[in-house]
């Protein structure tokens, strides 16, 4: 008799345990689907980030623009997009504004993206359906020195 006793004992904690990891599943779902979300966030950030650097590097470089593979007056969208080829990312996504610093000339380039978590396709999800990934970059352009 103790025996069948010990063994409905351990049949109750068996069931109970499981009742409380039904309980917290959707919990820890949740949490994993978050990480996952804010991971692939942080990965599109910096991939705007590099290609706002990439466009801002090729228009601050007077030498690029005669001698690098991207040419003519969009080059700078083009060294963008080069440097974003896992996002898809539009040449209209990559706007400049030229300026003035004193007497050098400056640019500032504006990298957009609309970053689409997985999460917000739970209907008591707390994110908004995009989240717009901007990065500006302002830049002077470098003086062209003579060789000689």
């Amino acid at each position: 008799m103790i025996r069948s006793a010990r063994f409905r004992d351990q049949g109750t904690r068996r069931g109970a345990a499981t009742v409380e990891f039904a309980i917290l599943l959707p919990l820890l779902v949740f949490l994993f689907m978050i990480s996952v979300d804010f991971a692939r966030l942080f990965y599109h950030y910096v991939t705007v980030s590099n290609a706002a650097r990439n466009a801002a590097l090729w228009l601050s470089d007077p030498l690029a623009k005669t001698e690098s593979q991207w040419t003519g007056v969009d080059g700078y969208k083009a060294a963008a997009l080069a440097d974003a080829t896992n996002l898809p990312l539009q040449a209209s996504d990559v706007t400049k504004t030229d300026g003035m610093a004193g007497t050098t000339p400056t640019h500032t380039v504006t990298v957009t993206y609309a970053f689409k978590p997985f999460i917000t396709k739970f209907p008591w999800s707390p994110l908004p359906d995009t989240i717009n990934l901007t990065r500006t970059i302002q830049v002077r352009e470098l003086s062209r020195i003579p060789a000689g």
